[in-house]
């Protein structure tokens, strides 16, 4: 079950929304519903995921307590963190692993995202193994208490809005929220324009700039096989770059805005979890825009422990951030072109670092075309099977495959696909936060009542073209 998903938008969040408020009488009892409600979500999209989470939320119950205890006694506090984090990067690597160690279990076989969300999603790349280790390494700090009953912890590192994309929350910023929380009906109905914003992006511009992606990905991939890739050509791998950047953008950020939406409608509290990315001046302008929460989870957690004085010496600080940089890779896949992406990044970061990029007086224009072209070739090697499928696009781009570098390939994908292009453009730029402060209170707010509701039922049209579920 996905967000954008009729059974979603027209069962489940109505009756756990129904349910919710008719049990206000009761913080305990509505903590319990959604609890519960995150367990339905789970097992619709996987049984097995749905059984792991649930003892996971047990054990790490139990797990938090030990570490409070190692805390207060003053002994063996490191030996216990330790052993208590190894569990949720136990059952990341066991995510991970399954499909290869096993790939005649059904629920450890690789993924159709077109119809379910799998074991190694749910548990991996929904970040349940982040927000229990964030847990576990807040009561270890001393910067928040052990929770005694599971529900609060299952709230915590498995509330159902944020098993899909974050944002992510520590467990400090979020325990007060579980035990005392204002549920308005102005929250509920702020958290329903954000996720409406979210549905239009990932249903109206994601999907269908994952089939203008997808068509070029794969022709490619097709021709380089056959013919060294001299019907494709390098503009249209290029028009196919762009499409696969802005899908993972209004993808990613789509469903960060719906998850923040529902959590708003039951009265958490969520933050920005993109902020224009494709508008940054750098690469480290981008990922202080790109998927915030995450970046500040490895900047609080994993930064510190690697160096301590990384301000005092450039060469521990480049250490360090390889080190981080290599746990984000193979936090996404222990896959090696995710290894490649991960160690690109990093070397543009320290090289921008080290030549004090950000205070060189460049043109705006060409910060941000150094910005999509860099970012950009990282995300081939993201999207990638395989470093060699990868080498050969970045061929292809380039012309070096004895293709053509401009055709009428390129004018044929944009003019058929120019209504999601466009937008999608012009929306990756602050243009609706700029028309927000031009625009006089009274036509700013028609504007925006408009917009909304031209995205949810735009965004219910594509989705019932595209067969009532959406992954992007």
């Amino acid at each position: 079950m996905a967000f954008s998903s009729v059974a979603f938008l027209f069962c489940f969040l109505p009756a756990t929304a129904a349910i919710f408020f008719a049990t206000g009488f009761s913080r305990r009892v509505q903590n319990l519903w959604l609890f519960l409600a995150g367990l339905v979500f789970c097992v619709q999209n996987d049984p097995a995921a749905a059984l792991a989470l649930f003892v996971s939320v047990f054990v790490c119950t139990a797990l938090g307590l030990a570490v409070e205890r190692a805390r207060e006694r003053g002994r063996l506090l490191r030996a216990v963190t330790a052993l208590a984090c190894a569990f949720p990067l136990g059952l990341l690597f066991l995510a991970r692993s399954l499909p290869a160690l096993l790939p005649d279990f059904p629920w450890a076989a690789a993924e159709n995202a077109e119809t379910a969300l799998p074991f190694a999603r749910i548990l991996g790349l929904a970040l349940f193994t982040l927000q229990a280790l964030s847990y576990l390494l807040d009561i270890s700090r001393g910067e928040a208490a052990a929770e005694r009953n599971p529900v609060s912890v299952g709230l915590s590192v498995a509330f159902f809005p944020r098993l899909l994309a974050g944002p992510l929350l520590r467990h400090a910023e979020i325990a007060p929220q579980i035990r005392e929380r204002r549920v308005t009906w102005e929250g509920f109905s702020d958290g329903i324009c954000r996720f409406t914003v979210g549905f239009g992006k990932t249903a109206i511009l994601a999907y269908p700039l994952r089939q203008a992606a997808d068509y070029v990905f794969e022709l490619s991939a097709l021709r380089e096989s056959a013919d060294g890739g001299a019907s494709v050509p390098a503009a249209l791998a290029w028009v196919g770059l762009m499409a696969y950047a802005l899908q993972l953008y209004y993808g990613f950020s789509g469903c960060s805005d719906m998850a923040a939406g529902l959590c708003r409608m039951f009265g958490f509290t969520a933050g920005k979890n993109f902020d224009y990315p494709y508008a940054a001046r750098s690469v480290t302008d981008f990922w202080r825009r790109w998927h915030i929460s995450l970046s500040d989870w490895f900047r609080c957690y994993l930064w510190p422990p690697f160096d301590a004085r990384a301000d005092a010496d450039e060469g521990r600080q480049t250490r360090a951030g390889l080190l981080v940089w290599l746990c984000i890779g193979l936090w996404h896949g222990a896959a090696l072109p995710l290894i490649i992406w991960a160690l690109w990044h990093f070397f543009w970061l320290t090289a921008e670092r080290v030549t004090r990029f950000d205070r060189r007086n460049i043109p705006g224009p060409l910060r941000r075309l150094y910005v999509f072209f860099t970012v950009g070739i990282g995300w081939i090697f993201f999207r990638a099977p395989d470093p060699a499928s990868a080498f050969s696009y970045l061929r292809i781009a380039f012309g070096l495959s004895r293709n053509a570098l401009a055709g009428g390939a390129a004018l044929m994908l944009l003019r058929e696909y120019w209504a999601v292009f466009l937008p999608g453009i012009l929306f990756a730029a602050p243009l609706a936060r700029f028309l927000g402060t031009v625009l006089p209170k009274g036509p700013a707010a028609v504007f925006r009542a408009l917009a909304l509701a031209a995205m949810f039922f735009g965004g219910l049209i594509c989705l019932v073209r595209a067969g009532g579920v959406i992954w992007v």
